[in-house]
């Protein structure tokens, strides 16, 4: 989580729309063309985050209380292909909490000192207790009822004993790493014997964590939430300033190469390491292009990630981050918001509207390349944070779903794990494309209308099978809306798009039903 708000730029519009009888006219047709033959990268899905006890929130047991009824009406909305979004990535927290702070109060498996790195650690864990690890467990589960769900886990810090500044804010490094020693002794090894025994847990708890990683943000110290420095210099994070990066990342390669990498390794578990959470894309890539040029490093990492601030909509092009490319990695962005005040807004401007997200994920996709695309919190506590930090607002007893939600899931529902990006250009710059081809053999054309005014298009198919297409459309009046069947003749798909809106068009899907239950091997 990174507290700052990110300029927002819309889309330009074309200023020549006739008024008539008080509406705008529809523009001329714009030609789209799509080419299942010429493949770009392949999707991982999308998703969000239950960490600070979110997981709690949502099953009624922590702040503001929700019947059961509610809560299952929001695990549908998240994960249901029929109802909801069809999200399919979940980033859980690795708590590092030995003492509650505001917000952020995740408990720790192992909450008090053992008295010295190589001393027997004591983890707490009840494998029995159906709500262990603030209800993440049951959240993870409850998701996988729903299909394909993959789990990530991150850990903003480690506990504080483990630090140089013995404190869980205000950044502080781990104690051992390079230029970073403390009194206590080197705590590198307890560090990463600490996150393998969190996968395990999962694992024994029958959930597979595919990526684990070690900090969050780590050029960015926070002085109200948990947080933790690797390879930047501890800059107080008051105006949003972030530390200077070392571009060399001889922390972070040691603790991949020499101790989290090898322990996850022997452990038997799947689990690769994921890193490293930087707050920007810029950064992400600094930190991606310092740890890849250790060729050791490479074996161990499974997934370079990155977060979506200080980059305003229109400007993420850089985050094709070409050393993962390079390595063959995947890159997700695992974490992106605004804290503007809670808005359920299609189209007002605001940086978390659903237009603005809806924008921000066909960037990502096609210009970025990101292999997947995650929003911050699935839900917020109104109590704790009347913003725009999640897909779905909690007060009291009040469920509201923000259409940021449905932007998502005309991604999500459609573009299933595994999916291939194909090739899609448009004649229009404010028609934004992007179309996907699922291992199934359907395909989803995702169709963003940045135009004020209604907008015919004809999308010329190549190599992509079917016979009618099903648009789902979601804007001001529409959540995921299914409308009529549009046949596809002679090749070629045409419909006009209403301004301002979102549409995909399910190929191969022939109905709701198999939306539902299509699998993909995640």
């Amino acid at each position: 989580m990174l507290k700052r708000v990110v300029s927002s730029i819309g889309c330009g519009v074309v200023t020549t729309m006739i008024a008539l009888s008080g509406r705008l006219s529809t523009f001329a047709e714009s030609t789209v063309k799509v080419d299942g033959s010429v493949t770009h990268q392949v999707i991982d899905g999308f998703g969000a985050s239950d960490a600070f006890q979110i997981g709690s929130a949502i099953r009624g047991t922590q702040g503001d209380t929700i019947s059961a009824d509610q809560s299952k009406q929001i695990i549908d909305l998240l994960f249901s292909t029929t109802k909801g979004a069809g999200l399919t990535i979940i980033r859980n927290e690795i708590g590092s909490q030995t003492t509650g702070i505001p917000g952020d109060n995740q408990p720790s498996i192992e909450p008090d000192n053992p008295g010295s790195p190589t001393a027997q650690p004591k983890y707490e864990w009840d494998a029995n207790d159906d709500h262990v690890d603030s209800d993440q467990v049951w959240f993870s589960k409850t998701a996988m009822s729903y299909g394909p769900i993959t789990i990530i886990a991150d850990a903003w810090s480690a506990p504080a004993y483990m630090k140089t500044n013995g404190s869980l804010q205000n950044g502080g490094y781990l104690c051992g790493v390079p230029n970073q020693s403390c009194p206590s002794g080197d705590w590198r090894q307890a560090y990463a014997n600490y996150l393998t025994q969190y996968a395990r847990f999962y694992y024994d708890a029958g959930i597979d964590i595919a990526y684990i990683g070690y900090i969050n943000e780590p050029d960015y110290a926070p002085a109200t939430y948990t947080g933790m420095n690797f390879d930047a210099t501890n800059m107080p994070s008051s105006n949003g300033k972030r530390g200077s990066v070392d571009p060399a990342m001889p922390q972070n390669i040691d603790f991949i190469k020499n101790f989290l990498g090898p322990t996850l390794a022997k452990s038997g578990l799947k689990t690769k390491v994921l890193c490293c959470d930087a707050t920007s894309w810029a950064n992400a890539d600094v930190f991606a292009s310092g740890i890849l040029a250790d060729t050791d490093v490479k074996k161990y990492l499974g997934l370079v990630s990155g977060h979506g601030y200080y980059t305003s909509p229109n400007g993420r092009a850089s985050m094709l981050i070409k050393a993962a490319a390079n390595a063959g990695l995947h890159v997700w962005e695992t974490e992106a918001s605004s804290f503007d005040k809670f808005s359920a807004a299609w189209d007002d401007q605001s940086e978390s509207s659903g237009f603005q997200e809806g924008q921000k994920l066909w960037e990502a996709l096609t210009q970025g390349n990101a292999n997947a695309y995650l929003y911050w919190w699935f839900a917020a506590l109104n109590q704790n944070n009347p913003d725009n930090e999640g897909f779905i607002n909690i007060d009291g007893n009040k469920v509201t779903v923000a259409k940021r939600l449905w932007a998502f899931g005309n991604y999500s529902r459609f573009i299933r794990p595994s999916a291939t990006r194909i090739d899609a250009t448009s004649s229009d710059r404010n028609i934004m494309i992007s179309a996907f081809k699922n291992t199934d053999g359907s395909s989803a054309i995702v169709v963003l209308n940045g135009n004020k005014a209604d907008t015919p298009i004809s999308i010329s198919l190549q190599n992509v099978t079917g016979t009618t297409a099903t648009p789902y459309l979601t804007n001001d009046s529409n959540d995921l809306a299914a409308q009529s069947p549009v046949s596809i003749s002679a090749g070629t798909l045409s419909m006009t798009i209403p301004g301002r809106s979102l549409v995909t068009f399910a190929i191969g899907f022939n109905s709701a039903t198999e939306v539902a239950t299509m699998r993909s091997t995640p």
